[in-house]
């Protein structure tokens, strides 16, 4: 399917940088043409970085591109889709955070996001479930762990998702989804042991293979555009897709005290309270 009469324009972000994200916002709240924004997808991403690297800003590089980039830009421009929502029915106006089942690998490690210390030397709760590392035949070993920095930013993405509607939805009528679009073969594998990826596709083709581009989208989609996803609840319900559908998820990425929290360490690592998000009225 192509359309070719739509418009579309190219917006230059890179998100493991705060000020090219700040950049690239202002270019959009300065679209004249484009008062208000109906749908963000937040999409874009790294994953398993080999060795431990900090973005401009001195952030583990997964979690600054993974979340911190998306959470500055959406607040961002967050007016342009508080302006659409009063023009469209409740929970029209959407704001998709691509997840991934690699959240079930570890919680925010709020203690310590940029991966100095030991997981014995954190906090319980912060901990990575290096057994079920072991039993997907994962590394679990170091004190920066490329699965566990994963783990973590995709843990992130859910419980932004889940602090969004709940700041958003009362007053805005704006929800937000967050989910799991399956295994699918794209250049995300790049940094990926060769070795590990080998026996991920061999699981995976047991498991039923891995979606073509076209099913991977799916599920985005659904989440961004079927006008019937009931709103998620306070308990973390109606809140990850997989396969189109919603599922139950770890604990910890539909915590709501976790998920106040990451927004309070989100707003310190950028320098900027969003009193516009957390307060908007329509």
């Amino acid at each position: 399917m192509t359309c070719p009469a739509e418009k579309y324009r190219f917006l230059e972000l890179d998100l493991s940088s705060l000020a090219a994200v700040r950049t690239a916002a202002e270019e959009v709240k300065a679209y004249s043409d484009v008062p208000n924004i109906d749908i963000v997808i937040c999409n874009a991403g790294v994953m398993w970085l080999p060795q431990r690297e900090l973005s401009k800003d001195g952030v583990e590089m997964q979690f600054a591109t993974n979340h911190l980039g998306h959470f500055l830009f959406v607040n961002l421009i967050v007016a342009k889709l508080i302006a659409a929502a009063t023009a469209s029915s409740p929970g029209g106006v959407r704001i998709i955070n691509v997840s991934s089942s690699g959240a079930q690998f570890s919680p925010v490690r709020f203690s310590d996001i940029n991966f100095t210390k030991a997981q014995a030397d954190i906090p319980e709760g912060e901990r990575a479930n290096l057994e079920l590392m072991k039993a997907y035949g994962m590394p679990a070993e170091g004190i920066y762990n490329p699965i566990t920095a994963y783990g973590q930013s995709k843990t992130a993405n859910a419980l932004f998702s889940f602090e969004l509607t709940r700041h958003l939805f009362d007053k805005c009528k704006i929800k937000s989804f967050t989910l799991h679009p399956g295994g699918i073969l794209t250049d995300l594998w790049r940094y990926t042991d060769n070795d590990l990826v080998q026996q991920l596709v061999a699981g995976q083709e047991v498991a039923g293979g891995f979606k073509r581009l076209k099913q991977g989208c799916s599920t985005t989609l659904v989440a961004a555009l079927d006008p019937n996803l009931p709103e998620t609840t306070s308990g973390g319900a109606n809140l990850f897709l997989d396969d189109c559908q919603f599922i139950e998820i770890t604990p910890w990425a539909k915590d709501a005290g976790s998920a106040e929290q990451l927004w309070q360490l989100s707003e310190n690592l950028v320098g900027q309270k969003f009193t516009s998000t957390r307060d908007s009225e329509v």
